[in-house]
């Protein structure tokens, strides 16, 4: 598909040489270069663009025009642009296929911080640690261990933020075989789920696997694209870092 471009809405710099793996920066955010990536594509991209002689600079404006665009893989030799509206960042030598010439590009906030593990996805605009590597620890433990971070149990999903999160844990394999603590918890008093801060936690209950939340279960996990009751026992968690 050909794609045409008019004047540029944001100014655009290249900047080469940050941490030997460049960045592209425009108002407000970074595209940084995953080094891990370099000579890989990964190919269920919802949309391709043939620059037809283009750059990586209007492959980036291109994925910045788009606000489900989180990130973009760009293939010099053939200008070739594929944008994503996840975030691939667990990254080994049997991802995607190979693809001489090709470098991978992720959205990163300003506020999100820049620390290993934290994921930054543009089109939620939403800013997550997804602890996976670690010894299990529970739900309380996981929510101190987020407060250290700088960020809390990730809580107040709505149902397009919570899919951003199962499509990022899917695409990064982590879906099926883990189970994340998300903050969300039973009240005892009421018998409903509430939200970290106290609100209400109702938006969600299409998302309840069968059978679940069973009666003595008040913490709450995510595992593949369902919610499931748990015990509060050692498991591994997601952290989000809020907005300013």
């Amino acid at each position: 598909m050909s794609y045409k471009f008019g004047l540029a809405a944001l100014a655009l710099t290249l900047i080469l040489g940050l941490s030997g793996a460049g960045a592209l920066q425009l108002q407000g955010y970074s595209f940084e270069r995953d080094p891990r990536f370099d000579g890989r594509k990964i190919t269920d991209d919802p949309e391709s663009l043939d620059l037809v002689g283009g750059t990586v600079i209007q492959c980036a404006r291109a994925c910045a025009q788009r606000q489900w665009c989180s990130s973009f893989f760009f293939t010099g030799n053939s200008s070739a642009c594929s944008l994503h509206e996840t975030v691939f960042w667990l990254a080994s030598g049997s991802v995607g296929e190979e693809s001489p010439g090709t470098r991978y590009y992720r959205v990163v906030a300003g506020w999100c911080p820049q620390r290993d593990g934290f994921v930054y996805s543009r089109a939620a605009d939403m800013c997550v640690f997804i602890e996976w590597r670690y010894p299990q620890t529970a739900t309380n433990n996981a929510h101190q261990e987020c407060l250290a971070k700088g960020a809390g149990l990730a809580s107040n999903f709505t149902p397009f933020k919570l899919d951003v999160l199962i499509d990022l844990l899917q695409r990064n394999s982590l879906s099926s075989s883990y189970n994340f603590y998300i903050g969300m918890t039973r009240v005892r008093a009421t018998d409903a789920f509430e939200w970290m801060d106290g609100t209400p936690a109702d938006s969600l209950t299409s998302y309840w696997a069968d059978d679940e939340p069973g009666s003595s279960e008040n913490c709450v996990v995510l595992k593949g694209a369902a919610l499931y009751g748990e015990k509060c026992n050692a498991l591994y968690y997601v952290c989000e870092a809020l907005k300013p």
